[in-house]
């Protein structure tokens, strides 16, 4: 969603490493557990990938049971951004000290197919949750810079998912950005990944420059 949350967590879990102890500290993506794009694309989900339906929620919260449970090795799915899919492999999660479980519907609560809210959400599992926040406004402008950095770079790969953005214009790439914006990103943030914030237990308020500016903490 270009707020920083992937950034963040590998600090978060370089500084963690850092401590006395020196803790086990895995960092877990939820992108692993989206589904494969040919099984997004046959139930006509493509253009909804990253809503909360395009995520395989039972294998996920399988695997943080299993953590949980104390299960001595655990595996995730593996994701990559340049193919824009799951990929062969797994990511093996050896019983750390401490998990970081990084992603933009880690505390949403979803609904079954009746309508009903199911009996174990994903932070159900968590000590504590983090929500990383900022403007929309600064948001958009941080995906749509973002999404041009890419397209001079990352899009120039002929294996990258997004290489047909290659020839943009940085005028057009941004018109290309602010339209995936406006249809779909924009669209998850309003309606599932901001209605979930009040449920974190610690928000980060960061402001245009990318800096920490609040600090809220629920009071339990």
């Amino acid at each position: 969603m270009a707020v920083g949350k992937s950034t963040f967590a590998r600090t978060l879990q370089a500084l963690l490493a850092r401590w006395p102890d020196h803790p086990s500290v895995a960092l877990v993506t939820t992108d692993g557990f989206l589904y494969p794009n040919a099984t997004l694309s046959a139930w006509g989900l493509m253009a909804r990938k990253g809503f909360p339906e395009s995520y395989d929620r039972r294998r996920m919260i399988q695997f943080l049971a299993d953590l949980k449970a104390g299960h001595p090795r655990v595996s995730a799915p593996l994701y990559s951004h340049q193919a824009y899919d799951i990929i062969p492999g797994e990511q093996e999660v050896n019983a750390p000290d401490i998990l970081i479980f990084e992603g933009l519907n880690v505390l949403q609560t979803g609904t079954l197919e009746s309508g009903r809210s199911p009996s174990i959400i994903v932070s159900d599992f968590f000590d504590i949750a983090l929500y990383l926040d900022a403007e929309e406004s600064h948001i958009q402008e941080w995906y749509v810079q973002r999404f041009i950095r890419l397209q001079q770079t990352v899009f120039q790969n002929a294996h990258s998912y997004f290489h047909h953005y290659r020839n943009l214009s940085p005028n057009q790439a941004r018109h290309v950005a602010l339209g995936i914006w406006r249809d779909i990103n924009g669209v998850n943030l309003a309606e599932n990944i901001l209605p979930s914030r009040e449920r974190a237990h610690l928000i980060l308020r960061k402001d245009a420059d990318h800096t920490i500016a609040q600090v809220w903490l629920r009071q339990i």
